[in-house]
Formats: structure tokens, sequence, C-alpha cells
């Protein structure tokens, strides 16, 4: 008999195969061979993306897996800026929109800081990331505000568009305007 490899647990019977383990699902972790179901949760301000082996996947020094066929992919790493992760998450959970984060391993929601006057944060994924994992850029919004409020318009904290208020009549703002 052949052991299921860490990353992976085999919960059901007569199983005849390396590929009949199943991978650990994403937010949870497999530490040990022959497991049967899995280990538990990843920690808080961690993810696990699937087959990890630990709770606390840090894809800098722990690096990736291997699946059975040879391909290598990374287990999950530290909660990335611009989200948070609470304990058991598949990827980082973005700040909301009006909302950033510029730290890394945060947990809550309420970590998240609200967007500073004549600025707005849209809370959309920042597809020009290269400090996060491939995979996490379609979910993670970035680290700091969008950008600044447009002419015409201002913002006065928590706007999640560029065009928060428009200025009254007879009166002008530049970009930027709070």
């Amino acid at each position: 008999m052949q052991a299921c490899p860490t990353g992976t647990f085999g919960s059901g019977y007569g199983l005849s195969a390396l590929g009949d383990c199943s991978d650990c699902f994403g937010g949870r972790y497999c530490m040990s061979t022959a497991r049967s179901y899995v280990s538990g949760l990843c920690d808080q301000m961690y993810y696990c993306v699937q087959k990890s082996n630990t709770p606390v996947p840090l894809y800098k020094t722990v690096g990736s897996t291997t699946d059975f066929l040879g391909r290598t992919f990374p287990v999950g790493d530290e909660c990335a800026a611009g989200g948070f992760c609470a304990a058991g998450s598949k990827f980082p959970l973005p700040c909301p929109a009006g909302m950033y984060n510029p730290s890394t391993k945060m947990e809550f929601e309420t970590d998240c800081l609200a967007c500073p006057a004549g600025q707005y944060c849209s809370g959309t994924p920042d597809t020009s990331r290269t400090d996060i994992l491939t995979d996490m850029i379609p979910y993670v919004p970035g680290a700091n505000p969008t950008g600044d409020c447009s002419a015409g318009y201002y913002c006065i904290g928590s706007a999640y568009s560029p065009k928060q208020y428009t200025a009254a009549a007879g009166k002008w703002t530049a970009s930027r305007a709070s």
C-alpha cells in the first residue's frame, strides 16, 4: 500500500492509484501523508490555493509543490496588500470599493482603510501588480488608492469613483479636489 502524499488526502476506500488521492481544498491544508481528511483551516493572514501541506504557506520560502503529473504550482502565501485573509482563505479577499489596504498579512475587512479625501479606491483588481502570485491578480485590488478624483468633481473620503461629488454651480475643482 502507498500513502497519499502531503497536500492530498484519500477520503474513500479502495483507492487504486495516486491520482485517486484528492488535492487538499483551497483554504485548507493536509500536513501529513496517508490522510483520510484535511488537517484543518489555513491560518489567518495567509491563504492556501490548494494542495497546501502547511497552515502558513510562504511561496517565497516553501515555494511550490509538484503534482503526480510533474506540474509545479504555488500552494499559497501570506495575505497580499490590497486584501485581507481570515482563517481558511483560498485567496485574499479584496477590500471593498472606497477602501484600500497598503499592508500585508491583514486578517479582517476592518483592517482596510477609508480612501483618503481627494482620491478614489475602485476596489477592482490591479492587473499591473508584480508583488503577488499571478493567479491572485484577478482577485486583489491595488494596495494604494486607485487615483486622484477628476477635475470638476471632489471627493471627501471613501470614494469608489473619481467623480464622487460634482462641483457646485459657479465653482470649479482641479484634479484631486477634496
